[in-house]
């Protein structure tokens, strides 16, 4: 069946970043998903800020202001509260709650990465858009974010399953390569200030 094959590859690109534990997986016909309830979570919720971005004005941002930066600072929090209590086996969260702790810092993270790869200091370009500029921009996230992961919990069709497992690969694929345009902006910013100070 071609959605096991689909599913079977999804597996192997996602098993050096998910443990892909079946019991703490999302199911469908006794089918596992190719990653964890929390990890699901982090990707769809990645996925979904990108949509946003990409929809409102795209790639060259700012990082929000102060106030708005710390709040997404704390929407990671659950994850790592949930995380570690669950690692260190003083609860054992249920998949739903996995999901969601997933979701909120997957959210997130793109709306801080995001500025990171623009080239030059944040301050020398206040006329880009921030990622987060109000509150409605968090509320349109969160309704992409909780439509995919409603979706998973209730997917309806194996190939709507499939489909969110292919989504979860496109939001770790985005991110690892936000990741390494970063990355890359930061060594370029890094030696470019070497060259200055010895220049």
């Amino acid at each position: 069946m071609w959605a096991l094959a689909v599913l079977s590859l999804l597996g192997h690109f996602f098993a050096p970043l998910c443990h892909q534990m079946p019991s703490r997986s999302p199911h469908f016909a006794g089918v596992a998903f190719p990653v964890c309830f929390r990890m699901a979570g982090v990707y769809l919720g990645v996925l979904a800020s990108y949509l946003y971005l990409a929809a409102s004005g795209g790639w060259r941002r700012r990082l929000p202001d102060t106030r708005r930066a710390i709040a997404c600072a704390f929407a990671i929090l659950p994850l790592l509260i949930d995380g570690w209590g669950n690692t260190l086996h003083f609860w054992s969260s249920p998949g739903p709650l996995r999901l969601l702790t997933g979701l909120g810092c997957g959210m997130v993270l793109p709306l801080l990465l995001v500025p990171l790869g623009q080239n030059g200091p944040q301050d020398a370009a206040p006329s880009l858009a921030p990622t987060l500029p109000h509150a409605t921009a968090a509320v349109c996230v969160g309704l992409i974010g909780f439509a995919l992961t409603g979706l998973l919990l209730r997917p309806g069709s194996m190939a709507a399953f499939v489909v969110l497992g292919a989504a979860a690969a496109a939001g770790c694929g985005l991110l690892l390569g936000n990741l390494i345009w970063a990355a890359r902006t930061a060594g370029w910013e890094f030696s470019r200030l070497k060259a200055v100070r010895y220049g």
